[in-house]
């Protein structure tokens, strides 16, 4: 059974998840493949591949390291067959590119609960945001998450709050110097700050919507759950487990902003959404009903798949 496989955090899930992503992302691209493509977008397609694999680590590593879930894999579980439920990504390596520093950025974010190197940490995160918005602008909306998470720290200083804006200038004067030596103009930041998108016609397709009507369904379902049991976690891990939704808000915000609209962009809230609906799963409930829903997930992609 799934959930009594993936109720325990091993070496072996994280390689069974990987070859999924991996087998179904290529399944994805061949089936899309219009025999035209050269082999510098193959090897755009490739690296897509390979850093989305890198970010489940990364994500599991995030959700472990600070207690988002209990010791389980359903986290990265639910995010596997949501990258493969929007395999759009595929052809966005920049999207993807983008969401790795976010990642990057999260695990930083949510480490702030110790007191430990506060600075060092949050100057990490801010740099690793500004790196994120250099691929995908919005981004940089990140930054509200960062702050959200300094503000509910018990250990906050006014100074931590002037970090993030002090790395971003620094970043920018360094963009800025780079490029006027490179191209001598300010050319860059009509490239770098992009337009809101509110086109959503690329969602048309009648998979995009059953997929959407899913797992938004079963999203609000663990939603609800969490805030019923809010009351019942312990105080000193209250503030992350709150924090996951106002990342999730903030990621959804920057995925409704996004310039290009073909549910790639979705790729930016999938892992704090995996992180809700998998603790949703790991509460006590009919294990009939957790099976059913693990398998859902995990057999959806497939048949979109010959669809």
């Amino acid at each position: 059974m799934l959930t009594s496989f993936f109720g325990k955090s091993s070496p072996l899930n994280f390689l069974i998840l990987s070859l999924y992503v991996l087998v179904l992302a290529f399944g994805y691209f061949f089936k899309n493949f219009d025999g035209t493509i050269e082999m510098l977008s193959l090897g755009e397609v490739v690296l897509a591949i390979i850093l989305v694999i890198g970010s489940l680590f990364l994500t599991h590593f995030t959700i472990k390291k600070n207690g988002l879930t209990l010791g389980n894999s359903f986290g990265i579980v639910l995010l596997s067959a949501l990258l493969l439920l929007f395999p759009a990504w595929i052809f966005r390596w920049e999207i993807v590119v983008a969401n790795g520093f976010m990642l990057l950025a999260l695990r930083r974010i949510f480490s702030l609960k110790s007191p430990k190197n506060t600075e060092r940490k949050i100057l990490d995160a801010s740099l690793w945001i500004a790196l994120a918005s250099f691929f995908s602008f919005w981004s940089i909306l990140l930054l509200f998450a960062l702050w959200i998470s300094i503000s509910i720290r018990s250990h906050k200083r006014f100074r931590y709050f002037m970090i993030p804006f002090v790395a971003m200038i620094g970043m920018f004067l360094v963009t800025t110097a780079f490029y006027l030596f490179k191209e001598d103009n300010f050319s860059w930041m009509g490239r770098w700050m992009a337009p809101i998108s509110l086109d959503f016609m690329a969602y048309k397709p009648s998979t995009v919507i059953v997929a959407i009507a899913f797992v938004a369904s079963v999203f609000i379902w663990s939603l609800s759950n969490r805030f019923k049991t809010a009351s019942s976690i312990i105080k000193k891990e209250r503030p992350n487990y709150n924090l996951v939704l106002y990342v999730f808000c903030i990621c959804l915000v920057m995925a409704l902003f996004t310039e290009q609209k073909d549910t790639g962009e979705f790729l930016f809230f999938m892992a704090p959404m995996a992180i809700i609906m998998g603790g949703f799963i790991e509460k006590p409930s009919e294990i009939w009903f957790k099976e059913l829903l693990l398998w859902s997930f995990m057999l959806l992609p497939v048949i979109f798949l010959f669809v």
